[in-house]
């Protein structure tokens, strides 16, 4: 099975028109709430692009539905045009080795812009899924999550899918970060800071309760975190303050550890509510569950698949120079230096070293460059990319592990690795994923190839 090639050649051709468009949305400042600058040209951007029906709701969405009319079967894609910065004017935007840096870019303007570009894709082929879609530009994302509830809530019960781009490029996560937050209202006697000196203060009580939070015992199992993220509170320097605002968030991937969060953050502010000297006030201000209990039987059956390298990834790479020989087993020990960011190479295990195993085949060679194919046996940080450097055979364009020369003369700025290939080989029985059982997924057009050794096919 192979991805459409006409796609492929789509995403090829349109990449500077996409870095055009994601440089003039990074220019639309787009807080939370206020996306309506951002909503409008999307709306007007589509509409040129031959897009029929988009349009903007009540909380500034924008909303392009294709064959959806009548459908009860739609799928959702979106991104969310607001950013965590509350700035209003455009920020500070630069350019260095063709990739963007500003305020904003990764999250979540990039997947705009894809969201964009895949829906001119779809209008240009005349594309009509049986079962509609919905391209997406919501609104709220970074705050309560309103837009997309408001999507949600409209097109309630007909759709049976969504995809969310947001900022993450080389991952699919499969379920929320679960978060609680909560506005804080403390108050306090107060009184003239000289003349009242000593009388209980809203903000004493703030700073205590911030610090108990801080020395909470995060949950096991996943990631979880907490946050005092607004506080407000007092009137002039020479005033005990009275009154004390903040915002808490809780989070956690899993819902039994958000739980186990707000349980603890509520014993806090019942212990200082105990002591008769502060009235706290404790509001809701939104949540979003996460992950439930785990099928532990089928969840552990997808992992022994991949532990047994019944999931066959391959990557196509080009390396600088010739492997002495053509094919063969890179072993060794990779330890991962966190301050430089970067990987070592090790023939002997060290401590703190992980087991790296990579297989390669070199596929054609010329003019000092190779086409290679690596297999990992390990899934390890750079394992490829250090692998190769280790005998003799960097990649091109790597930065951090190549030859900087060669880079310069080929004007590679990026390391030549794509993964191209995966297959599905499943010896055993996979459950739910037994209808890939021999499948086997290529991308054809892989660019440095077609670039370098364009005769060479998969």
């Amino acid at each position: 099975m192979y991805l459409s090639q006409d796609a492929l050649d789509y995403v090829l051709s349109a990449k500077d028109e996409l870095m055009d468009l994601e440089r003039t949305l990074c220019a639309i400042p787009s807080p939370s709430h206020q996306e309506h600058r951002r909503a409008a040209f999307c709306k007007d951007w589509l509409e040129k692009a031959g897009a029929k029906g988009v349009y903007i709701d009540e909380v500034q969405n924008v909303i392009f539905p294709i064959n959806a009319e009548g459908s009860s079967r739609l799928t959702l894609f979106a991104a969310h045009m607001d950013t965590v910065f509350p700035d209003t004017e455009p920020m500070p935007m630069r350019e260095e080795d063709g990739i963007l840096y500003c305020p904003g870019a990764g999250d979540d303007t990039g997947s705009v812009a894809l969201v964009l570009m895949i829906s001119k894709y779809l209008i240009s082929r005349n594309i009509q899924p049986e079962d509609g879609f919905l391209m997406v530009c919501n609104t709220c994302e970074e705050v309560d999550q309103s837009g997309i509830t408001h999507v949600v809530d409209t097109y309630q019960g007909r759709l049976k899918e969504a995809y969310m781009m947001d900022g993450l490029y080389n991952q699919v996560v499969n379920w929320p970060v679960a978060y609680q937050k909560y506005k804080v209202h403390i108050h306090a006697q107060g009184g003239h800071a000289y003349l009242n000196f000593g009388n209980p203060s809203a903000v004493v009580c703030a700073a205590s309760m911030i610090n108990e939070i801080y020395a909470l015992p995060l949950p096991e199992g996943c990631k979880s975190s907490y946050n005092v993220g607004l506080i407000s509170g007092g009137t002039t320097v020479n005033a005990i303050p009275q009154t004390v605002d903040m915002a808490v968030e809780l989070r956690s991937e899993i819902e039994a550890n958000l739980n186990t969060l707000r349980g603890q953050f509520r014993e806090i502010v019942e212990k200082y509510r105990k002591q008769g000297t502060y009235e706290i006030q404790v509001e809701d201000d939104g949540s979003l569950p996460g992950k439930g209990d785990v099928d532990e039987a089928r969840q552990g059956r997808i992992n022994e698949k991949i532990r047994a390298h019944e999931l066959e990834k391959s990557y196509l790479c080009i390396t600088v120079g010739r492997p002495k020989q053509p094919e063969g087993k890179i072993e060794g020990f990779l330890l991962k230096n966190e301050a430089k960011k970067e990987v070592r190479f090790f023939h002997k295990p060290v401590p703190g070293g992980k087991t790296a195993v990579t297989l390669y085949r070199t596929l054609e060679s010329r003019g000092g460059l190779s086409l290679v194919e690596c297999r990992l046996l390990t899934g390890r940080t750079h394992q490829i990319r250090v692998s190769m450097a280790e005998i003799g055979c960097p990649l091109l364009g790597d930065g951090k592990y190549g030859k900087g020369d060669v880079n310069r003369r080929y004007h590679e700025t990026r390391q030549a690795l794509y993964s191209y290939k995966l297959r599905f080989d499943f010896p055993t029985d996979a459950g739910l994923l037994n209808y890939l059982k021999g499948q086997e997924f290529t991308v054809e057009n892989v660019p440095f190839r077609e670039k370098y050794f364009p005769e060479i096919s998969s």
